[in-house]
């Protein structure tokens, strides 16, 4: 709640004015919720299939009628039950059950994860949770026999680790396959999601695999061996296929160019990132900035303003003020912006039946804001006026502040 005194004409009025907050201009914000009080403004989520080659998005629609978000490739045959309880990021997240259900891609002669001829480097990435610590399950595959051999890869659970085996999938120079085979250094646990990158890299000739942002298992074909290809048999077509054989849960299976970011594949959220040549950190802020706003009346003045947020640990939520005694625009340079201290927003707690309800007396900032230490009650008469408020994730990019109702 900002409240507002204003003389009119000699004798001492208050004004209190509530803010939508559908009425700010957002970058980097989002705002959810279906009715005016129960929205919330919040850090944008992240957008986990921007820029991908192949992305499954299992959150809505039928299951036999998923499709590709990338629109690369084609879904042959696509069976599972969507869950909305057992989620991780996603809200709706699909199960399977063993053989009888399960996804087939078509194979694509232009695709990365089809290649027959593999030279740029990309990388798949998955969340899924296992019905149980399975001894022997399949969650992607892609293999073709002839002649009685195996060429492709596969990814498995297999006694409570994830091993992934490449099957004659580098061709040398003499005509001859090699192959590579990797073993989490992790086990698997129950009840728990977790989230797996499978990186391919053409370049060093190596797979790496990473489990819960932290790397897993790595191999590479030695530099002695003279490659001529690396990829899937020229004769393949079969379909790549997803939870073949696997009792559980999945979640956002894609499919990306270039190299990963294990740290940061898993956040919610803009993160922080840390240079360390200069020791210093770079967050990506979201913000809001709302319309310009008339007061009732020509004199007013700023007392306080009261929000109801949530701001966790590490993470930070700023608000700002500017007044005129005369009109100004939205994006205008000036009037400046008056930061309103909320370093111990704790301390402005208001002791209520609803939680995390805060007034801020607007004295302090304004007197920082004037240079001056003095007390006074009428200072920056004012006509119109602004807000505007930034958010910032928690280093790690999973949390962010909420901004519940700013009335």
């Amino acid at each position: 709640m900002l409240t507002i005194l204003f003389f009119y004409p000699f004798s001492l009025f208050t004004e209190t004015k509530t803010f939508p907050l559908d009425d700010l201009q957002k970058n980097g914000l989002e705002l959810s919720g279906n009715n005016s009080e129960n929205k919330v403004l919040k850090l944008q989520t992240k957008n986990r299939s921007f820029g991908s080659e192949l992305y499954l998005d299992f959150e809505s629609g039928n299951p036999s009628d998923l499709k590709d978000a990338s629109g690369n490739y084609k879904i042959l045959m696509s069976s599972y039950l969507p869950d909305s309880e057992n989620v991780f990021h996603s809200k709706r997240s699909a199960r399977f059950s063993g053989k009888r259900t399960g996804i087939k891609i078509a194979h694509s002669y232009s695709g990365l994860l089809t290649s027959k001829d593999l030279t740029k480097e990309f990388y798949i990435s998955f969340s899924f949770l296992p019905g149980t610590v399975e001894k022997d399950a399949t969650l992607i595959s892609k293999l073709y026999e002839t002649s009685g051999n195996s060429y492709g890869w596969d990814l498995k659970i297999a006694d409570d680790r994830l091993k992934a085996g490449f099957y004659s999938f580098f061709e040398t120079e003499e005509k001859r396959f090699l192959s590579l085979y990797l073993t989490s250094n992790t086990t698997l646990k129950k009840n728990q999601w977790n989230r797996v990158l499978l990186y391919f890299n053409p370049n060093d000739r190596e797979i790496v695999l990473y489990l819960n942002g932290k790397e897993s298992a790595r191999a590479a074909v030695p530099a002695s061996q003279n490659l001529t290809r690396i990829g899937f048999h020229a004769d393949d077509t079969t379909s790549f296929r997803i939870a073949s054989s696997y009792y559980g849960w999945m979640e956002n299976f894609s499919v990306f160019p270039g190299k990963p970011n294990p740290s940061s594949e898993d956040t919610s959220f803009p993160g922080q990132n840390f240079d360390s040549e200069t020791h210093t950190s770079e967050s990506k802020f979201g913000i809001g900035i709302s319309p310009v706003y008339k007061s009732k009346y020509s004199s007013s003045f700023l007392e306080e303003v009261q929000l109801k947020a949530v701001v966790p640990t590490s993470s930070a939520l700023e608000l700002y003020l500017r007044v005129s005694p005369v009109p100004f625009t939205p994006n205008s340079e000036s009037p400046a912006w008056i930061g309103i201290d909320l370093r111990k927003l704790e301390n402005s707690k208001i002791d209520s039946l609803e939680p995390d309800i805060y007034r801020i007396p607007l004295k302090y900032s304004l007197k920082k804001f004037l240079g001056i230490t003095e007390d006074k009650t009428d200072l920056l008469p004012f006509r119109y006026y602004q807000w505007r408020v930034k958010f910032k994730s928690d280093p790690s990019g999973n949390k962010t502040p909420e901004l519940k109702i700013y009335l």
